[in-house]
């Protein structure tokens, strides 16, 4: 949906309204007030394919106000008629006026404990780095990354006390430890732990599965430490990780806030990113950040809100969910061949990619602006 003009008289903005309608082009408008406190009129073109067209009309309009085709006859209408307390009109539905929240803003809150976080993890990895090797660093986790990742289970537990009793620094000093650190190096690689649904596919074989402990799936949080289901979006890998996600957050989440108000965006935050987690555990393990997986919700929300109530007024182009769609399909592609040559022996090439958390936290989106309760507003 995209502005396309402003009208100062509203009998000029219904007539033109039906003058496109007629044409087959569909709009809405809505009522505010200019700096000098004068009625403004703002007319939408919802479909993006018909702008183009509805444009043309509009600057003939600018051209000559009075042409007859832009007023609505008197035997129809005398005035617009007054607004439609049914909001399932399509047509008679205007579009509110933002609303005036609070000056508490949780979108820029996400954005400023996501920074916060990210800096805090980068020293501790340099100081992880500094005192005890890369090694330590590819393994294990900081002590910020203990506390909030998906799980943390014996697996990584045993890696930590090995390196402590061996405090080997790169990949390579490994094959240097004596045989009895060697050995005992194979049996910490070869802990039972959950790798996802992927890693046992690949491997073409459940045993790994059968040899899990009883309540190695989703270990810390039946011991009750619930966080973990939405804090690894919080977390992020590098700079460019979390520079373009805080990007789309702010772009995207404002929007959803601005319309849902603080409450309901943090319920539709939270249903997305716990969905997008536990899928991504499922099928890959707990090593996965990022608050992508909820990016991908924010713009199926917002894009399907725009398809069942274009008059909420999001103003997401097009254009960005065909990119986040292609993202997503480029992504998933990179995925499949990753796998493919993983599963056929050609080769391990690992893709670090949470693509199912993009997918589900997508189509969570979608799902969740079905429901009345995410609607706008009316307040």
């Amino acid at each position: 949906m995209r502005l396309i003009g402003d009208f100062q008289d509203e009998r000029q903005i219904f007539g033109f309204q039906l003058f496109l309608k007629k044409e087959g082009i569909q709009s809405v408008y809505d009522a505010s007030k200019d700096a000098q406190g004068q009625p403004l009129y703002r007319l939408w073109i919802i479909e993006e394919d018909d702008f183009d067209k509805a444009y043309a009309f509009y600057q003939q309009f600018q051209r000559n106000p009075q042409d007859f085709r832009f007023e609505p006859t008197k035997e129809k209408i005398a005035e617009p008629p007054p607004p439609d307390k049914n909001p399932s009109s399509r047509w008679k539905v205007r579009m509110a006026a933002p609303r005036q929240g609070s000056s508490f803003s949780l979108n820029n809150f996400i954005i400023l404990l996501c920074g916060l976080l990210f800096i805090l993890n980068s020293i501790q990895e340099r100081n992880i780095l500094a005192q005890k090797g890369l090694e330590a660093l590819q393994v294990g986790f900081t002590p910020l990354e203990k506390k909030l990742v998906f799980d943390y289970p014996a697996y990584f537990v045993n890696f930590e006390k090995f390196l402590e009793e061996y405090p080997i620094r790169t990949p390579e000093e490994i094959k240097e430890l004596s045989a009895e650190g060697q050995a005992c190096f194979e049996k910490v690689k070869n802990t039972p732990t959950w790798k996802g649904v992927l890693d046992l596919l690949v491997k073409r074989s459940w045993k790994d599965y059968d040899k899990l402990p009883p309540g190695t799936l989703f270990g810390k949080i039946r011991q009750g430490e619930y966080w973990r289901l939405f804090t690894p979006a919080l977390l992020h890998f590098n700079f460019i990780h979390i520079l373009f996600n805080m990007a789309w957050v702010w772009l995207l989440g404002r929007q959803i806030e601005l319309r849902l108000g603080m409450l309901r965006y943090l319920i539709f935050s939270l249903i997305v990113g716990m969905a997008a987690n536990v899928a991504q555990y499922l099928m890959s393990g707990p090593e996965f950040l990022g608050y992508s997986g909820i990016v991908v919700g924010m713009v199926g929300f917002i894009w399907m809100r725009q398809k069942l109530a274009p008059w909420e007024g999001y103003p997401l182009q097009p254009a960005i969910v065909r990119f986040m769609a292609i993202y997503v399909v480029v992504l998933l592609a990179l995925e499949l061949v990753s796998i493919g040559l993983d599963y056929f022996r050609v080769t391990e090439l690992y893709a670090p990619i949470a693509n199912t958390a993009h997918i589900v936290g997508g189509i969570t989106g979608i799902l969740l602006a079905r429901f009345p309760f995410f609607s706008r507003s009316k307040k």
